[in-house]
């Protein structure tokens, strides 16, 4: 997958060029948290090591192999141990790539979420808690909660792309990478409700709204709903 990268001018100036390589620099990664950049798209730094070689044939067979898979989950859960302990709050600071300077405040809008402005990492405890920060009482109010008719979107998101009548196989990007049906529930049995159905792509940015949370009404759920029964919602 590293050998299959494009040599075009967008990948010229090549990070991997050996596999070893690949492993030290993930093991570098492992402590680290990810910074604030004002483009939309902030990388956590796995993602940055593996964003090339994932999207060729062979990283897209690769990290649908379960064996990888399985060592894949080891690394990210030292990663999100890390990431939860107070050692990742370093990222917090006013620095261009801080999180707390003056651009990442307005991007993100920390106004509209629950922090201790006097405290040096705002109130939280972790990388992680900062990640899922609250709302305040008042902020985001859930549209129309009552109504079945009316289904709220699943994450706070930009829209990326509607499709249509989808079948079992049909190629959707999600992060450049082509999905169907069968990849995106892993050909779970519930597949086939959802053929002739619609499909949703958000784009999540690392300043968006991350906290996990569900709407009261059963028709404003993430998954299907007796309101929708063949819809997918999913952030890109």
């Amino acid at each position: 997958m590293i050998a299959q990268v494009p040599s075009t001018k967008p990948y010229r100036k090549r990070h991997l060029e050996s596999v070893q390589q690949m492993v030290r620099l993930i093991n570098e990664v492992l402590t680290m948290a990810p910074e604030f950049g004002e483009s939309a798209l902030v990388a956590t730094p796995l993602g940055a090591i593996l964003d090339w070689a994932m999207g060729t044939p062979a990283g897209f067979a690769a990290f649908r192999d379960p064996r990888i898979n399985a060592m894949l989950k080891k690394i990210l859960s030292a990663s999100c141990e890390f990431l939860s302990s107070g050692d990742s709050l370093y990222v917090l600071n006013d620095s261009p790539s801080g999180w707390k300077s003056a651009e990442a405040r307005r991007i993100v809008g920390m106004g509209q979420y629950e922090h201790d402005p006097q405290d040096e990492h705002w109130g939280f405890a972790s990388w992680n808690d900062f990640f899922t920060r609250r709302f305040k009482d008042g902020e985001r109010p859930v549209a129309s909660p009552d109504d079945d008719k009316v289904i709220v979107s699943a994450c706070e998101s930009t829209p990326y792309g509607i499709s249509t009548d989808v079948q079992r196989q049909d190629r959707f990007w999600i992060k450049s990478q082509p999905y169907s049906l069968e990849d995106m529930l892993a050909d779970d049995d519930s597949v086939d409700q959802f053929v002739g159905g619609t499909v949703y792509q958000a784009f999540l940015s690392a300043t968006n709204y991350h906290r996990p949370g569900t709407a009261s009404s059963s028709a404003c759920s993430s998954r299907a709903t007796p309101a929708s029964p063949r819809r997918i919602r999913c952030a890109a």
